[in-house]
């Protein structure tokens, strides 16, 4: 027996366990559902004493899916860091009373009491948690609006997340109108909590792209009867906005993590001209200042823009460092300056899949399109590369998308694109995304996909 991770929900008709502390403790239920999520302990009124110490329960089930050819299968509540004892244990508020085995309290060496109740029940009710559904959520995202002159398409992907059970469909619209668009959709991958996640992507030509017409993924989930869609059109260009603009950006994990060489810079943009341009940098440990600025870029607008790179070394940003940039231009009323410092709140980290190509890709292209999905992570500076048999892989052979932020959280979802040939795919070589972040100090995360 063994415990897995607990899905978001109940289930109705899930045998329910619960430990009542002693009677020299005030009393309290603690409901713990083979499939609930447990919240925090607590007293009903007055304080917890010194010498006692109420009980967690953990529950102990097989995991959905599991299969068996035996008619009864046994789950398990576990009752454990409680003082004294005895601790009384019941099912479902006491109306389970047979196929129960309640087994005696150990003495840990943390001097805390442990214990636990096994429930026989027969496997059809136990294949009741097939019953569990949730909808999907549908996000869609492209290629950077800067990767898009390098590329003669662009390509949407559609990450869809958080559905069971695993049957949908998709559906690419075109403006609202269904079109028969070539789509390549992934086998669905089980997350975490239990919930399945897939994505699906189109190829659409850079022309079309530019036309600024609206792309639709739309999702249809039988189980629940839920349709979900969302939409995405052509980055839209600035307008109406002349200021000059100040942006001053930190390292790259890639700078932090693998080459070793950081850089802060200090970009100016939307400028009429550069002739009045000054870029100052300072720094409050008052080091020497090692810094380059840009040939000015001219932009699709005639304005120009030019940034400038202070060279700084990782443990100046590990140790939270302090760098400024002060801008004087003559069409500032006065200079501006914008410091930068590493956050002090580590954030989280991230999870990354792999998907291998779809069947369908593999049946009709030479080509074929591994994805990384990586999500759930903040802050949002992130480098992702590829790796063949452990090799780097140029990076004009993947696309990656700018992160964006996932919908009820503050964290980030990126995708990376990885087309390769069919037959190194089908040669059995091993690709990696290698996920730097600023979270995974001095590691790769890493997701691997040989031939199948």
């Amino acid at each position: 027996m063994r415990t897995a991770a607990l899905p978001p929900l109940p289930l109705p008709l899930s045998p329910t366990c619960f430990a009542l502390p002693p009677p020299s403790i005030k009393p309290l239920w603690y409901s713990v559902g083979l499939y609930a999520s447990r919240g925090p302990v607590q007293y009903a009124g007055g304080k917890r004493e010194a010498e006692k110490k109420a009980p967690s329960v953990f529950p102990l089930r097989p995991c959905c899916g599991t299969t068996t050819s035996e008619t009864y299968i046994s789950v398990g509540c576990l009752v454990s860091g409680y003082l004294p004892q005895p601790v009384k244990v019941q099912w479902n508020s006491g109306a389970i009373t047979r196929g129960l085995n309640n087994y005696p309290a150990t003495l840990q060496q943390n001097g805390l009491f442990i214990s636990s109740s096994q429930l026989t029940i027969p496997v059809s009710d136990w294949e009741k948690c097939k019953e569990f559904k949730s909808e999907p959520t549908v996000q869609v995202m492209q290629a950077s609006c800067g990767d898009e002159d390098k590329q003669r398409s662009v390509d949407l992907v559609c990450l869809i997340t958080g559905y069971t059970p695993q049957e949908i469909s998709v559906q690419w619209l075109l403006n609202g109108n269904q079109q028969n668009f070539f789509q390549n959709n992934s086998t669905p991958f089980k997350e975490d909590g239990g919930t399945f996640a897939s994505t699906s992507k189109v190829s659409i030509s850079k022309h079309d792209w530019n036309e600024g017409d609206s792309y639709t993924c739309k999702v249809t989930h039988p189980a629940t009867g839920s349709k979900r869609e969302d939409s995405i059109r052509k980055c839209s260009e600035q307008s109406g906005d002349s200021s000059l603009k100040i942006a001053i950006q930190p390292p790259t994990p890639e700078e932090l993590l693998i080459t070793m060489d950081a850089k802060v810079k200090c970009v100016v943009s939307r400028m009429e001209s550069v002739e009045s341009l000054s870029i100052k940098w300072s720094r409050n440990d008052n080091k020497k200042i090692i810094r380059y600025e840009s040939t000015p870029l001219i932009n699709y607008d005639g304005t120009f823009t030019v940034t400038s790179t202070l060279k700084i070394s990782p443990q100046d940003w590990d140790n939270f460092k302090k760098f400024t940039c002060k801008v004087e231009h003559s069409d500032l009323p006065f200079p501006i300056e914008k410091w930068i410092i590493k956050n002090a709140d580590p954030g989280r980290d991230p999870t990354v899949y792999v998907l291998p190509p779809s069947d369908m890709e593999l049946r009709h292209n030479g080509f074929a399109s591994i994805t990384c999905v990586i999500k759930d992570f903040s802050p949002k500076d992130i480098n992702i590369l590829w790796k063949k048999n452990g090799e780097n892989i140029q990076a004009n052979d993947y696309i990656t998308t700018d992160p964006i932020e996932s919908r009820g959280d503050e964290t980030y979802l990126v995708f990376s694109i990885l087309r390769i040939r069919k037959t190194a795919w089908e040669g059995g070589a091993t690709f990696s995304c290698v996920v730097l972040h600023n979270t995974t100090t001095k590691r790769d995360i890493k997701k691997t996909r040989g031939k199948k």
